[in-house]
């Protein structure tokens, strides 16, 4: 039965069910009658209509954005832990959301890790980390394909890190630096659902591409989503003394989907942030379309061969948005906030934006030092939000 509470205007022309009242993967009939009084009589009518609630989509959240700059020469953590089943948040329906990985150098689109151990040498008192919920994380590797990341269990080395505002588990040949040979155990490790440890020092200074694909099934209905995520490795500070790039994280706080009626809002935050020095930062927005650098009569000639992509993220100009014009972006450049105004931004357009944050004290011992650290948020526009 529906809440009666949950229920209003049953007298009206307009029946209003707020939600979670229906249950999901369920049939519905709603039936109105409606009477009208005239001259000649009462005259009535009667309809009906059927309603199945269907699940919604899998919800895939990066950490902090969808793309970010991190130290090579330091831990770096892939983090989706907070992507969300709306219609099962507290797992009761169905099994956990399962997810798997995969990584490519960005420049080559080759393997991020041409070779895994997974064997833990022996070495007391290790313990295994536990799943959250038991059971052993599933990662469905296709067959030949070197991208994709087979479960790489971490083992539980004493003491804790930080990466990006978030504490981790310290693991045996992640982030032990002790220059023991028990290092070259593992490149990297997987704690939990949702989680990839890298080894310091295991990139290069290039982007990496993340791929990330989630599952679950209720009822033998399974649903998939999947997303994509890019990290720069920044080169090495040089010199010890020398702090790190800047850690920056951004957060969407309008709702998603966004749609172009609404004002759009974000906050950055510096997770490392020092107090002897002080950040500049700069918003920068993107639109996916043409690449003004792709040319089609090479690619007709050179074919496979030609390898400028015919589309990618482009910056917006200043007719598209001008940040000096108050009336469009609300927030002055140079902060951490940042909002846009209604009706700026078009439908069905793909964007992104981008937090550049620069450690003014770094930047004066540059090019010895990395000043700069950004992140990213991409996200579709819509028109209307969903009802």
């Amino acid at each position: 039965a529906i809440p009666l509470d949950r229920v209003s205007g049953v007298s009206s022309k307009s029946l209003y069910i707020r939600s979670p009242a229906l249950s999901f993967l369920t049939e519905y009939m709603f039936t109105v009658r409606a009477t009208v009084m005239t001259p000649d009589g009462i005259l009535q009518n009667v309809a009906s209509v059927i309603i199945f609630v269907a699940l919604p989509e899998l919800e895939l959240v990066f950490w902090g954005g969808n793309g970010f700059s991190a130290a090579r020469d330091k831990t770096i953590v892939v983090d989706v832990t907070g992507s969300l089943d709306a219609a099962d948040p507290y797992g009761n329906l169905g099994n956990p959301i399962m997810y798997n990985f995969s990584c490519e150098v960005l420049a080559t689109g080759g393997p991020c890790f041409t070779t895994t151990t997974t064997t833990i040498p022996a070495f007391p008192p290790l313990t295994p980390v536990p799943t959250p919920g038991g059971g052993t994380p599933t990662f469905r590797r296709l067959a030949g394909d070197e991208k994709y990341l087979p479960y790489n269990p971490c083992v539980y080395w004493p003491g804790t890190f930080t990466f990006r505002g978030r504490e981790y588990n310290n693991s045996l040949g992640i982030t032990v630096t002790d220059g023991s040979s028990l290092l070259a155990s593992k490149r990297y490790c997987v704690p939990t659902q949702g989680v990839v440890i890298i080894q310091k020092n295991t990139f290069t200074a290039q982007e990496y591409l993340f791929k990330v694909n989630l599952s679950k099934r209720i009822q033998g209905i399974e649903r998939t989503q999947s997303g994509e995520l890019i990290v720069e490795a920044l080169q090495d500070t040089a010199g010890s003394l020398l702090p790190g790039p800047p850690n920056v994280i951004v957060t969407l706080q309008s709702p998603l989907p966004y749609v172009t009626t609404e004002s759009l809002k974000m906050v950055g935050s510096v997770t490392n942030m020092r107090n002897t020095t002080s950040y500049t930062y700069s918003w920068t927005v993107y639109h996916y379309t043409v690449n003004p650098e792709y040319d089609g009569d090479l690619a007709i000639e050179q074919q496979e061969n030609y390898d400028v992509p015919q589309f990618r993220y482009v910056q917006l100009d200043t007719q598209a948005l001008n940040f000096s014009d108050p009336s469009v972006v609300l927030t002055r450049n140079g902060y951490p906030n940042f909002k846009i105004a209604p009706n700026v931004l078009n439908a069905g357009v793909k964007y992104r934006v981008r937090l550049r944050v620069t450690d003014e004290v770094l930047r004066g011992f540059t090019p010895s030092a990395q000043p700069l650290g950004y992140a990213d948020i991409n996200f579709e526009a819509k028109g209307v939000r969903p009802s």
